[in-house]
Protein backbone atom coordinates (compact mmCIF):
# COMPACT_ATOMS: atom_id res chain seq x y z
CA UNK A 1 0.00 0.00 0.00
CA UNK A 2 1.40 3.41 -1.01
CA UNK A 3 0.95 6.64 0.93
CA UNK A 4 1.24 10.23 -0.28
CA UNK A 5 2.27 13.22 1.77
CA UNK A 6 -0.43 15.85 2.10
CA UNK A 7 1.86 18.35 0.37
CA UNK A 8 2.43 15.96 -2.55
CA UNK A 9 -1.29 15.30 -2.86
CA UNK A 10 -2.02 19.02 -2.78
CA UNK A 11 0.58 19.62 -5.51
CA UNK A 12 -1.01 16.90 -7.67
CA UNK A 13 -4.45 18.44 -7.27
CA UNK A 14 -3.13 21.88 -8.16
CA UNK A 15 -1.52 20.46 -11.32
CA UNK A 16 -4.85 18.91 -12.29
CA UNK A 17 -6.60 22.20 -11.56
CA UNK A 18 -4.28 24.01 -13.98
CA UNK A 19 -4.81 21.27 -16.57
CA UNK A 20 -8.61 21.51 -16.35
CA UNK A 21 -8.54 25.31 -16.49
CA UNK A 22 -6.45 25.06 -19.64
CA UNK A 23 -8.98 22.54 -21.03
CA UNK A 24 -11.82 25.02 -20.45
CA UNK A 25 -9.86 27.84 -22.09
CA UNK A 26 -9.08 25.70 -25.13
CA UNK A 27 -12.68 24.50 -25.38
CA UNK A 28 -13.99 28.08 -25.31
CA UNK A 29 -11.49 29.21 -27.93
CA UNK A 30 -12.40 26.31 -30.19
CA UNK A 31 -16.11 26.90 -29.69
CA UNK A 32 -15.76 30.61 -30.56
CA UNK A 33 -13.71 29.78 -33.67
CA UNK A 34 -16.30 27.24 -34.83
CA UNK A 35 -19.06 29.78 -34.22
CA UNK A 36 -17.30 32.29 -36.49
CA UNK A 37 -17.14 29.56 -39.12
CA UNK A 38 -20.88 28.99 -38.53
CA UNK A 39 -20.18 25.33 -37.81
CA UNK A 40 -22.98 24.81 -35.32
CA UNK A 41 -22.35 21.21 -34.29
CA UNK A 42 -18.62 21.75 -33.75
CA UNK A 43 -19.38 24.89 -31.75
CA UNK A 44 -21.72 23.04 -29.40
CA UNK A 45 -19.44 20.01 -29.03
CA UNK A 46 -16.51 22.20 -28.00
CA UNK A 47 -18.67 24.10 -25.51
CA UNK A 48 -19.90 20.87 -23.94
CA UNK A 49 -16.29 19.71 -23.60
CA UNK A 50 -15.74 22.87 -21.58
CA UNK A 51 -18.59 21.94 -19.24
CA UNK A 52 -17.06 18.49 -18.74
CA UNK A 53 -13.78 20.13 -17.69
CA UNK A 54 -15.76 22.45 -15.41
CA UNK A 55 -17.22 19.45 -13.53
CA UNK A 56 -13.70 18.08 -13.02
CA UNK A 57 -12.43 21.49 -11.92
CA UNK A 58 -15.21 21.77 -9.33
CA UNK A 59 -14.26 18.38 -7.91
CA UNK A 60 -10.56 19.28 -7.76
CA UNK A 61 -11.23 22.55 -5.94
CA UNK A 62 -13.29 20.63 -3.40
CA UNK A 63 -10.45 18.11 -3.02
CA UNK A 64 -7.91 20.90 -2.49
CA UNK A 65 -10.16 22.49 0.14
CA UNK A 66 -10.33 19.14 1.94
CA UNK A 67 -6.58 18.53 1.82
CA UNK A 68 -5.86 22.05 3.09
CA UNK A 69 -8.51 21.79 5.82
CA UNK A 70 -10.86 24.06 3.88
CA UNK A 71 -8.25 26.80 3.74
CA UNK A 72 -8.02 27.69 0.08
CA UNK A 73 -4.90 29.77 0.59
CA UNK A 74 -3.14 28.00 -2.26
CA UNK A 75 -6.05 28.61 -4.58
CA UNK A 76 -7.34 31.94 -3.27
CA UNK A 77 -9.15 32.72 -6.47
CA UNK A 78 -10.90 29.34 -6.66
CA UNK A 79 -14.48 30.62 -6.10
CA UNK A 80 -13.85 33.55 -8.44
CA UNK A 81 -12.33 31.29 -11.10
CA UNK A 82 -15.26 28.90 -10.98
CA UNK A 83 -17.82 31.69 -11.18
CA UNK A 84 -15.98 33.27 -14.08
CA UNK A 85 -15.69 30.11 -16.18
CA UNK A 86 -19.30 29.16 -15.42
CA UNK A 87 -20.45 32.52 -16.72
CA UNK A 88 -18.22 32.32 -19.82
CA UNK A 89 -19.54 28.87 -20.68
CA UNK A 90 -23.12 29.96 -20.01
CA UNK A 91 -22.79 32.99 -22.30
CA UNK A 92 -21.17 30.92 -25.05
CA UNK A 93 -24.01 28.40 -24.86
CA UNK A 94 -26.56 31.19 -25.19
CA UNK A 95 -24.77 32.48 -28.31
CA UNK A 96 -24.80 29.01 -29.84
CA UNK A 97 -28.45 28.23 -29.28
CA UNK A 98 -30.73 30.62 -27.48
CA UNK A 99 -33.34 28.64 -25.57
CA UNK A 100 -36.42 29.90 -23.77
CA UNK A 101 -35.67 29.87 -20.04
CA UNK A 102 -39.34 30.70 -19.45
CA UNK A 103 -40.52 27.37 -20.82
CA UNK A 104 -39.86 24.00 -19.15
CA UNK A 105 -40.44 22.06 -22.36
CA UNK A 106 -38.03 24.28 -24.35
CA UNK A 107 -35.29 23.78 -21.76
CA UNK A 108 -35.77 20.00 -21.98
CA UNK A 109 -35.75 20.13 -25.79
CA UNK A 110 -32.54 22.15 -25.74
CA UNK A 111 -30.90 19.55 -23.49
CA UNK A 112 -32.06 16.72 -25.78
CA UNK A 113 -30.74 18.55 -28.86
CA UNK A 114 -27.37 19.16 -27.18
CA UNK A 115 -27.01 15.50 -26.20
CA UNK A 116 -28.01 14.32 -29.67
CA UNK A 117 -25.25 16.44 -31.22
CA UNK A 118 -22.60 15.71 -28.60
CA UNK A 119 -22.87 11.95 -28.24
CA UNK A 120 -24.09 11.08 -31.74
CA UNK A 121 -25.02 7.42 -32.03
CA UNK A 122 -24.67 5.82 -28.61
CA UNK A 123 -23.81 2.14 -28.36
CA UNK A 124 -26.06 1.64 -25.34
CA UNK A 125 -29.40 3.11 -24.21
CA UNK A 126 -29.67 5.86 -21.61
CA UNK A 127 -31.21 5.39 -18.19
CA UNK A 128 -32.84 8.68 -17.22
CA UNK A 129 -32.53 9.27 -13.47
CA UNK A 130 -34.41 11.81 -11.37
CA UNK A 131 -32.66 15.15 -10.81
CA UNK A 132 -32.08 15.84 -7.11
CA UNK A 133 -32.22 19.07 -5.15
CA UNK A 134 -28.75 20.46 -4.33
CA UNK A 135 -27.15 17.07 -4.92
CA UNK A 136 -28.76 15.85 -1.69
CA UNK A 137 -30.30 12.69 -3.08
CA UNK A 138 -33.73 14.15 -2.26
CA UNK A 139 -36.30 14.73 -4.99
CA UNK A 140 -39.19 17.15 -5.37
CA UNK A 141 -42.30 17.64 -7.45
CA UNK A 142 -40.07 19.44 -9.98
CA UNK A 143 -37.81 16.35 -10.19
CA UNK A 144 -40.78 14.24 -11.23
CA UNK A 145 -42.20 16.79 -13.68
CA UNK A 146 -38.87 17.50 -15.38
CA UNK A 147 -38.24 13.75 -15.71
CA UNK A 148 -41.50 13.40 -17.66
CA UNK A 149 -40.83 16.39 -19.93
CA UNK A 150 -37.20 15.44 -20.58
CA UNK A 151 -38.17 11.84 -21.36
CA UNK A 152 -40.50 13.06 -24.11
CA UNK A 153 -37.83 15.43 -25.49
CA UNK A 154 -35.19 12.68 -25.64
CA UNK A 155 -37.58 10.29 -27.37
CA UNK A 156 -38.43 12.98 -29.93
CA UNK A 157 -34.70 13.09 -30.81
CA UNK A 158 -34.70 9.28 -31.24
CA UNK A 159 -32.39 8.83 -28.26
CA UNK A 160 -32.92 5.30 -26.95
CA UNK A 161 -34.01 5.18 -23.32
CA UNK A 162 -33.97 2.21 -20.96
CA UNK A 163 -36.23 1.69 -17.97
CA UNK A 164 -36.13 -0.91 -15.22
CA UNK A 165 -38.55 -3.50 -16.61
CA UNK A 166 -37.15 -6.48 -14.71
CA UNK A 167 -35.82 -5.53 -11.28
CA UNK A 168 -34.34 -9.01 -10.83
CA UNK A 169 -31.82 -8.16 -13.58
CA UNK A 170 -31.08 -4.65 -12.25
CA UNK A 171 -27.31 -5.24 -11.90
CA UNK A 172 -26.94 -6.22 -15.55
CA UNK A 173 -29.29 -3.40 -16.55
CA UNK A 174 -27.03 -0.79 -14.92
CA UNK A 175 -23.89 -2.17 -16.55
CA UNK A 176 -25.43 -1.96 -20.00
CA UNK A 177 -26.67 1.62 -19.97
CA UNK A 178 -25.46 5.19 -19.80
CA UNK A 179 -26.91 7.22 -16.95
CA UNK A 180 -28.28 10.71 -17.48
CA UNK A 181 -28.60 12.41 -14.12
CA UNK A 182 -28.23 15.79 -12.50
CA UNK A 183 -29.06 18.17 -9.69
CA UNK A 184 -30.42 21.69 -9.41
CA UNK A 185 -30.01 24.77 -7.25
CA UNK A 186 -31.86 28.05 -6.98
CA UNK A 187 -29.75 31.05 -8.09
CA UNK A 188 -31.19 33.72 -5.82
CA UNK A 189 -29.28 36.59 -7.41
CA UNK A 190 -30.81 35.88 -10.84
CA UNK A 191 -34.10 34.26 -9.74
CA UNK A 192 -33.23 31.20 -11.82
CA UNK A 193 -32.89 27.45 -11.31
CA UNK A 194 -29.49 26.11 -12.35
CA UNK A 195 -29.53 22.53 -13.64
CA UNK A 196 -26.25 20.59 -13.73
CA UNK A 197 -26.53 17.65 -16.13
CA UNK A 198 -24.18 14.66 -16.25
CA UNK A 199 -24.05 11.78 -18.72
CA UNK A 200 -21.99 8.90 -17.31
CA UNK A 201 -21.02 5.36 -18.19
CA UNK A 202 -23.34 3.13 -16.12
CA UNK A 203 -20.75 0.46 -15.31
CA UNK A 204 -17.82 2.73 -14.34
CA UNK A 205 -19.28 6.17 -13.61
CA UNK A 206 -16.93 7.69 -16.21
CA UNK A 207 -18.10 11.16 -17.26
CA UNK A 208 -19.13 11.27 -20.93
CA UNK A 209 -20.33 14.87 -21.10
CA UNK A 210 -21.86 17.61 -18.96
CA UNK A 211 -23.98 20.72 -19.37
CA UNK A 212 -25.42 23.57 -17.31
CA UNK A 213 -28.88 24.95 -18.11
CA UNK A 214 -31.00 27.62 -16.49
CA UNK A 215 -34.74 27.91 -15.93
CA UNK A 216 -36.57 30.95 -14.60
CA UNK A 217 -38.13 30.20 -11.20
CA UNK A 218 -41.26 32.10 -12.21
CA UNK A 219 -42.14 29.23 -14.59
CA UNK A 220 -42.42 26.80 -11.69
CA UNK A 221 -44.15 29.33 -9.46
CA UNK A 222 -46.83 30.02 -12.10
CA UNK A 223 -47.47 26.30 -12.57
CA UNK A 224 -47.33 25.73 -8.79
CA UNK A 225 -44.55 23.16 -9.18
CA UNK A 226 -42.58 22.78 -5.93
CA UNK A 227 -38.83 22.70 -6.54
CA UNK A 228 -37.79 22.47 -2.88
CA UNK A 229 -38.50 18.98 -1.49
CA UNK A 230 -41.19 18.74 1.14
CA UNK A 231 -39.80 19.10 4.69
CA UNK A 232 -36.30 19.48 3.25
CA UNK A 233 -34.51 20.43 6.48
CA UNK A 234 -36.18 17.61 8.37
CA UNK A 235 -35.18 15.19 5.61
CA UNK A 236 -31.54 16.27 5.84
CA UNK A 237 -31.65 15.64 9.59
CA UNK A 238 -33.07 12.16 9.00
CA UNK A 239 -30.28 11.31 6.56
CA UNK A 240 -27.70 12.57 9.06
CA UNK A 241 -29.12 10.32 11.78
CA UNK A 242 -28.85 7.26 9.54
CA UNK A 243 -25.31 8.18 8.49
CA UNK A 244 -24.01 8.71 12.02
CA UNK A 245 -21.91 5.95 13.60
CA UNK A 246 -22.24 3.80 10.51
CA UNK A 247 -19.94 0.86 11.13
CA UNK A 248 -17.70 -0.49 8.37
CA UNK A 249 -18.34 -3.72 6.51
CA UNK A 250 -16.78 -6.71 8.30
CA UNK A 251 -15.99 -10.26 7.31
CA UNK A 252 -16.21 -9.67 3.57
CA UNK A 253 -20.02 -9.48 3.65
CA UNK A 254 -21.38 -7.57 0.64
CA UNK A 255 -24.95 -6.36 0.51
CA UNK A 256 -27.16 -4.57 -2.00
CA UNK A 257 -30.80 -3.54 -2.07
CA UNK A 258 -32.97 -1.69 -4.59
CA UNK A 259 -36.57 -1.07 -5.59
CA UNK A 260 -38.66 -1.93 -8.65
CA UNK A 261 -37.62 1.53 -9.91
CA UNK A 262 -33.93 1.00 -9.23
CA UNK A 263 -31.69 2.35 -6.50
CA UNK A 264 -30.68 5.89 -7.44
CA UNK A 265 -33.21 8.45 -6.19
CA UNK A 266 -36.43 6.62 -7.15
CA UNK A 267 -39.74 8.47 -7.01
CA UNK A 268 -43.04 6.75 -6.27
CA UNK A 269 -46.39 8.41 -6.85
CA UNK A 270 -49.51 7.82 -4.76
CA UNK A 271 -51.04 4.43 -5.58
CA UNK A 272 -47.92 2.90 -7.19
CA UNK A 273 -46.56 -0.44 -5.99
CA UNK A 274 -43.22 -0.42 -4.14
CA UNK A 275 -41.16 -3.62 -4.19
CA UNK A 276 -37.74 -4.38 -2.72
CA UNK A 277 -34.97 -6.67 -3.92
CA UNK A 278 -31.86 -7.85 -2.09
CA UNK A 279 -28.61 -9.67 -2.82
CA UNK A 280 -25.86 -10.84 -0.44
CA UNK A 281 -22.64 -12.72 -1.11
CA UNK A 282 -22.64 -14.77 2.11
CA UNK A 283 -25.19 -16.46 4.36
CA UNK A 284 -26.58 -13.81 6.72
CA UNK A 285 -29.59 -12.49 8.61
CA UNK A 286 -31.30 -9.34 7.36
CA UNK A 287 -33.12 -6.59 9.23
CA UNK A 288 -35.25 -4.24 7.10
CA UNK A 289 -36.08 -0.86 8.60
CA UNK A 290 -38.30 1.67 6.82
CA UNK A 291 -38.34 5.31 7.91
CA UNK A 292 -41.55 7.07 6.88
CA UNK A 293 -41.81 10.73 5.89
CA UNK A 294 -43.58 11.63 9.15
CA UNK A 295 -40.67 10.31 11.25
CA UNK A 296 -42.20 6.93 12.09
CA UNK A 297 -39.73 4.03 11.88
CA UNK A 298 -41.16 0.66 10.93
CA UNK A 299 -39.69 -2.84 11.19
CA UNK A 300 -40.55 -4.45 7.83
CA UNK A 301 -38.73 -7.76 8.26
CA UNK A 302 -36.42 -9.10 10.95
CA UNK A 303 -33.92 -11.97 10.84
CA UNK A 304 -34.80 -12.74 7.23
CA UNK A 305 -32.29 -15.49 6.43
CA UNK A 306 -30.18 -15.68 3.28
CA UNK A 307 -28.95 -19.28 3.18
CA UNK A 308 -26.19 -20.86 1.14
CA UNK A 309 -28.67 -21.60 -1.64
CA UNK A 310 -29.55 -17.89 -1.89
CA UNK A 311 -26.13 -16.21 -1.92
CA UNK A 312 -25.27 -14.04 -4.94
CA UNK A 313 -28.85 -14.37 -6.13
CA UNK A 314 -31.48 -11.66 -6.29
CA UNK A 315 -34.54 -12.17 -4.11
CA UNK A 316 -37.71 -10.15 -4.04
CA UNK A 317 -38.84 -9.37 -0.52
CA UNK A 318 -42.19 -11.14 0.01
CA UNK A 319 -44.08 -7.95 0.80
CA UNK A 320 -45.49 -5.43 -1.68
CA UNK A 321 -46.29 -1.92 -0.50
CA UNK A 322 -48.47 0.82 -1.95
CA UNK A 323 -47.27 4.41 -2.04
CA UNK A 324 -49.52 6.40 0.29
CA UNK A 325 -49.44 9.35 2.69
CA UNK A 326 -47.43 10.68 4.43
CA UNK A 327 -45.38 11.85 1.44
CA UNK A 328 -41.79 13.06 1.31
CA UNK A 329 -38.35 11.51 1.86
CA UNK A 330 -38.42 7.90 3.06
CA UNK A 331 -35.43 5.69 3.82
CA UNK A 332 -35.10 1.94 3.45
CA UNK A 333 -32.27 0.85 5.75
CA UNK A 334 -30.94 -2.69 5.55
CA UNK A 335 -28.64 -4.34 8.09
CA UNK A 336 -27.05 -7.74 7.61
CA UNK A 337 -24.93 -9.87 9.90
CA UNK A 338 -23.83 -13.48 10.30
CA UNK A 339 -25.67 -13.92 13.61
CA UNK A 340 -29.31 -13.34 14.41
CA UNK A 341 -30.31 -9.84 15.55
CA UNK A 342 -31.45 -9.28 19.11
CA UNK A 343 -35.12 -8.58 19.74
CA UNK A 344 -36.28 -4.95 19.69
CA UNK A 345 -39.16 -3.07 21.25
CA UNK A 346 -42.04 -2.54 18.82
CA UNK A 347 -45.63 -1.44 18.98
CA UNK A 348 -48.22 -2.54 16.44
CA UNK A 349 -49.98 0.48 14.97
CA UNK A 350 -52.41 0.27 12.02
CA UNK A 351 -50.78 -2.94 10.86
CA UNK A 352 -47.21 -1.57 11.14
CA UNK A 353 -44.55 -2.81 13.57
CA UNK A 354 -43.45 0.61 14.80
CA UNK A 355 -40.08 0.79 16.54
CA UNK A 356 -40.40 2.58 19.86
CA UNK A 357 -37.77 4.77 21.48
CA UNK A 358 -35.01 6.92 20.01
CA UNK A 359 -34.12 5.95 16.43
CA UNK A 360 -30.47 7.06 16.81
CA UNK A 361 -30.05 4.77 19.83
CA UNK A 362 -31.78 1.94 17.99
CA UNK A 363 -29.43 2.28 14.99
CA UNK A 364 -26.43 2.36 17.31
CA UNK A 365 -27.52 -0.84 19.05
CA UNK A 366 -28.16 -2.56 15.70
CA UNK A 367 -24.59 -1.76 14.64
CA UNK A 368 -22.96 -2.92 17.86
CA UNK A 369 -21.82 -6.50 17.59
CA UNK A 370 -18.75 -8.67 18.05
CA UNK A 371 -15.82 -8.00 15.73
CA UNK A 372 -16.08 -11.68 14.79
CA UNK A 373 -19.63 -11.16 13.53
CA UNK A 374 -19.57 -10.37 9.79
CA UNK A 375 -21.86 -7.44 9.02
CA UNK A 376 -22.81 -4.87 6.38
CA UNK A 377 -25.46 -2.22 5.84
CA UNK A 378 -26.87 -0.12 3.03
CA UNK A 379 -29.82 2.16 2.34
CA UNK A 380 -31.98 3.63 -0.42
CA UNK A 381 -33.40 7.16 -0.37
CA UNK A 382 -36.94 7.13 -1.74
CA UNK A 383 -39.16 10.12 -2.51
CA UNK A 384 -42.95 9.65 -2.37
CA UNK A 385 -45.27 12.22 -3.93
CA UNK A 386 -49.01 12.83 -3.91
CA UNK A 387 -48.97 13.64 -7.64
Amino acid sequence: MAYLKKSDLQKKYEELSSLYQEGITNALEKSRAKLQQKYYKGTLKACLNGFAYLRKLEFIHLAIATVTNNALSTVKSAPTELSKVKELLKQQLIKIQAYNANNLTKVAEHLAQSLAIKVGSLKKPIQLLNFTYRNSGINSQFSSRFHQVLKSALQAKNIELAEVSNAILYDAFQRNTYQLKGCYWEQRESNQIRLVILLEEGSTGKLITSLDLYLNRSVLQKQKIRFVPANYRKALTQIKVFNQNQSPTRGGLELDVWTNKGKQNPIFIKGEEVKFYVKANKPCYLRFIYHLADGTTVLLLDNYYIGVNKINKVYEIPQVFECAAPFGLEILHLNAQARQFRGISIQKTEGYKVITGNIAEFLKSSRTSSSKNARAETKVLITTLDN
